[in-house]
C-alpha cells in the first residue's frame, strides 16, 4: 500500500506541493496509528467521556499538522495569497502561517543579499570550486537534481529516526543554509516544514552555483570559527592555494565542529571524515581543479 501511494504521488506533477503534501499526510497517518484511542497508560483508568475528549483533541492536532504541511508546500509553490485561498476552512490559521513564512522569507532574502555582497567584496578570498564540490559530495549528492529539498533523503531520515533508532535530518545544502541564517533549530515538524518551504524559494532566488558558496561562507566550523574567514584564519588555510586535504578538512568540520579544548575522539572523527570525502572525489576532477587554480 505504501509503495502504491508513493508511485501515485510521483505520477502527479513534479511540484514541491505534491511531494510535501504526500510526506506530511504520511507522517500524520503514522502518528494516528501510533496513538489510537485508549493507548496511553492513563487513558485506561479514565471514563469513557475522557477518552472521547482525548481522541477529539488528538484529531484536531492531526488536522492542524496536515494543514501546516500543505500550507508550507503551497507557499513554496505559489506564495502566501494563493496559499490562503486553498484553505477556506482554516482561513485564520492559514493566514497567520502564511504571514509568518513571508516574514521569515523576507529576513532570509535580506540576509542572503548581504552575504552575496560580502562574498563579492572578499573575492578571491572565497570558497574555491573544490570546496564547493567536496561539500556537495559530503552533504548533498543529489544537489543538482532537486528543487531545494530531497524527498528521498527526507523519507530515509524519517524511516531511520522512527524505526532504525538513529536520528537523521535529511537536510539539503539549501535547507542547511536556511537553518544557519534563520537560526531556528528546534526539533519540531513545523520547523522542518517551514525550512523546506524556504529552501525551495531560496533555490529559485539564488543560482545553484551560489548556494554552496553562501553556505560555506556563513557556516559554523567550531569554537571561535563562525564563518569562512574566521575558520580559514584559525586553520591557517588560504583558499587561493589550498590543498585537497585542507579543503576536505574545512568541509568535515561542518559535521564535526572543531572543539574548544583538545578532544581526541572528535579529532579522530574529523580525520576519518576527511579521508572519506577525499575517497569520494574522483582523481581526474581534483586534477582539473588544480589546473584551473594554477591558471
Amino acid at each position: 500500500m505504501w509503495w502504491r501511494c508513493w508511485r501515485q504521488a510521483l505520477g502527479r506533477p513534479a511540484s514541491s506541493a505534491a511531494i510535501l503534501e504526500f510526506i506530511g499526510l504520511r507522517v500524520a497517518r503514522r502518528q494516528a496509528r501510533r496513538r489510537p484511542c485508549g493507548s496511553s497508560p492513563r487513558s485506561s483508568t479514565r471514563s469513557g467521556r475522557s477518552g472521547v475528549v482525548m481522541r477529539r483533541k488528538f484529531l484536531i492536532r492531526q488536522r492542524k499538522f496536515s494543514t501546516r504541511w500543505r500550507l508550507a508546500s503551497s507557499v513554496a509553490d505559489q506564495g502566501a495569497p494563493e496559499a490562503c485561498g486553498r484553505f477556506p476552512e482554516h482561513a485564520t490559521m492559514a493566514s497567520s502561517e502564511a504571514e509568518w513564512l513571508d516574514g521569515q522569507w523576507q529576513r532570509l532574502q535580506n540576509t542572503v543579499d548581504g552575504l552575496q555582497a560580502d562574498l563579492s567584496a572578499a573575492f578571491p578570498f572565497a570558497p574555491s570550486p573544490r570546496m564547493c564540490a567536496y561539500l556537495v559530495l559530503a552533504e548533498d549528492r543529489r544537489f543538482p537534481h532537486h528543487p531545494g529539498f530531497d524527498p528521498l533523503a527526507l523519507c530515509r531520515a524519517a524511516w531511520c529516526t522512527s524505526f532504525g533508532g538513529q536520528r537523521q535530518g535529511g537536510s539539503t545544502i539549501a535547507m542547511q543554509l536556511v537553518r544557519t541564517v534563520v537560526g531556528r533549530r528546534e526539533p519540531t515538524l513545523r520547523r522542518k516544514a517551514s525550512e523546506v518551504a524556504l529552501a525551495v524559494r531560496l533555490s529559485r532566488y539564488v543560482s545553484n552555483e551560489m548556494i554552496p558558496m553562501l553556505y560555506l561562507w556563513a557556516a559554523y566550523y567550531g569554537w571561535n570559527m563562525e564563518g569562512f574567514c574566521r575558520a580559514c584564519q584559525a586553520l591557517e588555510i588560504d583558499p587561493r592555494c589550498s590543498t585537497a586535504t585542507e579543503d576536505a578538512g574545512l568541509v568535515a568540520r561542518l559535521k564535526y565542529p572543531q572543539p574548544k579544548s583538545h578532544d581526541a575522539a572528535q579529532l579522530v572523527r574529523i580525520r576519518t571524515r576527511v579521508a572519506h570525502i577525499i575517497r569520494l572525489a574522483p582523481r581526474r576532477t581534483c586534477t582539473s581543479w588544480r589546473k584551473d587554480d594554477a591558471i
